[in-house]
């Protein structure tokens, strides 16, 4: 059966995929179905573009994730839905070290990104483009963070973002040599961006 409901999300027959994956998820209730019946609402809202319900749908099933993957989802779909709050919340956790009081990011560069589009329409442009820049440091090939960042910051420099020893741009020029040379100086791990309780508060380390 999940592999029906996968060939049918693959195909974009997304009333197909709900009407079997409500009734795997009666049998196998995981995270992994939890997510494709999201997957299966988000689909029929998307293309219908109306039938606010089918979002409604997909925040009450990822609510109860707990896997990064239904997290990340869960920003996405609470973004769409304007509720900014549990967006912010979907995204940001606690790292398991004891004793760390450092806030992580679901998604990477990509959550980044999301944080950053919730501050903006939320007019916190500031904070907003702090997130956008993070997001580039993180995965220079994240275009769309760059353009937001541009539109919030006319004078943002693309040779401070995007650095020419960055390991993903020497990955996917081939530059494997440079990799391999430079790859105990490159900055792999970029410096952390911590995030409070109250809010939202942004600092480099």
């Amino acid at each position: 059966m999940i592999e029906a409901v996968k060939q049918s999300l693959s195909k974009e027959l997304y009333a197909n995929a709900s009407f079997l994956c409500e009734r795997l998820i009666a049998e196998i209730y995981n995270e992994e179905t939890r997510h494709m019946l999201a997957e299966c609402y988000i689909g029929k809202f998307l293309i219908l573009n109306k039938g606010e319900n089918k979002l409604f749908k997909a925040y009450y099933v990822l609510k109860e994730g707990s896997s990064m993957a239904n997290r990340y989802k869960l920003a996405v779909v609470c973004l769409r839905m304007q509720k900014f709050n549990e967006a912010e919340k979907a995204l940001i956790y606690k790292s398991g070290n004891k004793g760390d009081e450092e806030f992580q990011v679901v998604g990477g560069a990509a959550g980044y990104y999301l944080l950053g589009t919730i501050c903006e329409q939320q007019a916190k442009q500031k904070e907003a483009a702090k997130f956008y820049n993070k997001a580039v440091e993180l995965d220079p090939t994240l275009w769309t963070a760059f353009e937001r960042l541009c539109k919030l910051n006319p004078q943002a420099s693309p040779e401070t973002i995007f650095r020419e020893n960055h390991p993903i741009l020497l990955i996917l020029s081939g530059n494997k040599d440079t990799l391999n040379k430079n790859k105990q100086s490159l900055n792999l791990n970029s410096s952390p961006i911590k995030i409070g309780l109250q809010g939202i508060s942004i600092y480099h380390l």
